[in-house]
This record gives C-alpha cells, sequence and structure tokens, in this order.
C-alpha cells in the first residue's frame, strides 16, 4: 500500500515512518508548509493512504483533511492527534476517514490499523473509542436494544466501515434491502450516522 505521512513534527514523521519500514510499505513523508502544497503533493504522489497527524496551528488541520476527502475520495485517511474533546473527534470522523490514532498509540496499535485499513474497515484506537463513549454513556434506566439477527450482522460490517453495496454482496442480498435494514436500525437506535453505529457496536462488544 503507497502511504505517504504527512506531520510537521520530526518525531512523529519518523517514529511512523519507522514502524511501517517494518510492514514493507511504500513511503513518503512531508512537511507541509500550506494546504496548497499538501494538496499538490497528495496529486502528485497519489498514495492509497495519509497519515495526517491533525494540528489546527499549521496547514494539516480540519478543513485540510476535509478538502482532502473531498478532492481525493478514494485516499484513506488515518488521522494522527493528540486527545482532544469528544465532539471534535466526532466531528473528524464524520468526514469519512478511515482511522484515528493518538499520539501515545504504540507499534502495535499502528500496524492493527494498517491491517483494518488493508481490510477495507476502519480502525479506531482504544483511547479514542473510549473517549467518544463518554458521550454515549447509557443513563441509570438503560433498557438494552434487541437488535434482530440480521441488524446485528449489518451493525457489525457499518461499523467495519462497509458501504450499503458491500454489505449487499457480504450477505448476497439487494443494496435496497441494505438501506431499508440500516434506516430501520438506525431509527431503532436512536442515531443519525455511520460514527454512532460504531459506537453502538463497539458498546455491545459487536466489534474489537
Amino acid at each position: 500500500m503507497r502511504t505517504l505521512i504527512a506531520s510537521n513534527n520530526t518525531l512523529i514523521r519518523n517514529g511512523i515512518h519507522h514502524v511501517l519500514q517494518q510492514t514493507g510499505q511504500t513511503i513518503a513523508i512531508l512537511s507541509p508548509e500550506s494546504t496548497n502544497k499538501l494538496t499538490a503533493i497528495v496529486q502528485r504522489e497519489k498514495p492509497e493512504l495519509l497519515f495526517f497527524d491533525k494540528n489546527n496551528e499549521t496547514a494539516l488541520n480540519h478543513q485540510a483533511m476535509k478538502d482532502l476527502k473531498q478532492k481525493f475520495p478514494d485516499l484513506k485517511i488515518i488521522v494522527l492527534s493528540e486527545l482532544e474533546h469528544a465532539a471534535e473527534i466526532q466531528e473528524s470522523l464524520e468526514i469519512g476517514i478511515e482511522g484515528f490514532l493518538t499520539h501515545e498509540c504504540d507499534k502495535e496499535e499502528i500496524q492493527k490499523s494498517l491491517q483494518s485499513i488493508a481490510r477495507n474497515e476502519k480502525f479506531y484506537c482504544q483511547r479514542i473509542l473510549s473517549l467518544l463513549l463518554e458521550i454515549r454513556k447509557p443513563v441509570n434506566n438503560y433498557t438494552p436494544i434487541q437488535l434482530t439477527e440480521r441488524e446485528t450482522e449489518i451493525t457489525r460490517y457499518i461499523a467495519q466501515g462497509n458501504t450499503n453495496k458491500q454489505i449487499a454482496e457480504i450477505l448476497c442480498i439487494s443494496p435496497h434491502t441494505v438501506h431499508t435494514h440500516r434506516k430501520s436500525l438506525m431509527k431503532k437506535l436512536g442515531v443519525s450516522s455511520a460514527t454512532e453505529v460504531t459506537l453502538f457496536a463497539f458498546h455491545e462488544g459487536l466489534i474489537d
């Protein structure tokens, strides 16, 4: 997988580069001076995966990440970041990024993120998932939500980052049927995004 590491932090760039070298990745690294430079390099290098070291004080900010996803929809992005507020992390996830790691993640989690992305799954490190779950803690009178077997399957596949078309192919049903199940599922869960479905799946132990 052709990979690009974008970071203004020398230690972060070199650390990620060292881990990726051991996995046989084709790697390029950069410290972008502007959003335009970052876009130009992505267009030139044509990476399949971008490690994006998010820093709102540099060219590697939220808007730059959003612009990249719009201009290069097939580009997979793993965000590297300090721990932030849960709402800010969720905002990043809503852009459609494939992974989220913190600067404290170890070699094992970085390698696990690569393995998940290679399987076309999403990957959020444990610290990020734990922080996001803080905004969805069940209240004292919480009643467990009972899902059908099919809803459970679809929940798991959504949480892994699959599209309706991909889920349909896996389950040998039509995309329209998946859409109907998905709509019903999200209504039952009281959520409005795939990120929230992922959080539910993690909370209920449907994914690791």
